[in-house]
């Protein structure tokens, strides 16, 4: 569940960015800006409940992706097949478009749009917006969520998720676009990790 919640967090991350016309306005230029990247790699620092941290970094380039969460969890992703490596096994699957929802960094750019309402902070200053967005009558997820974007190119800076008393803050450290990344970098590479269980669930 923790790690669940840490995933979406750091795929808000990369597509959510702000009253109702302004705020809307700035989440579709983040959103923009985004899909607009080409490859991306990101390095942040996370703090889930107030007491479990670490670093991580993200890559991404169109469908596919790889997260490395220290020694958390890891996943690579290459447009078809997810490896998710925790605890000394991997597991592999092909994810459903649903499943995907949860943990792919672009799955998230219409979240705004939908069963939400969404507002601009007055924690917003010269140098961010901060924006909050609250489920409607139609969400029953009970998730909000607090994003600050930078004002002068709509870089994505921090996202927070709150939800039952629990939170997950991400904080992004550097945000670099235009990445040429070798092959491999999307799929699980069994030599560079010896002794892992593959556990196969396709």
């Amino acid at each position: 569940m923790k790690r669940n919640f840490l995933l979406s967090a750091l795929a808000l991350l990369l597509c959510l960015g702000a009253q109702a016309q302004s705020a809307k306005r700035v989440l579709d230029k983040t959103a923009q800006m985004v899909k607009s990247a080409g490859g991306m790699l990101v390095d942040y620092t996370y703090l889930v409940n107030n007491s479990d941290h670490g670093r991580g970094t993200l890559r991404v380039e169109g469908e596919r992706f790889s997260n490395a969460m220290g020694s958390v969890q890891s996943l690579w992703y290459d447009g078809k097949t997810l490896w998710t490596l925790s605890d000394g096994e991997v597991y592999v699957s092909n994810p459903s478009a649903e499943e995907l929802a949860g943990i792919h960094p672009y799955s998230f750019l219409s979240l705004y749009k939908q069963n939400y309402e969404v507002k601009e902070s007055k924690n917003s200053c010269k140098q961010f917006y901060e924006i909050v967005l609250k489920p409607n009558k139609k969400n029953t997820s009970g998730l909000s969520i607090v994003v600050r974007i930078r004002r002068s190119d709509y870089q994505p800076l921090s996202v927070c998720l709150l939800k039952d008393g629990g939170n997950v803050a991400v904080v992004v450290q550097r945000f670099l676009k235009h990445q040429q990344f070798p092959s491999g970098t999307f799929t699980f590479n069994a030599s560079a990790h010896p002794g892992v269980e593959v556990v196969d669930m396709r």
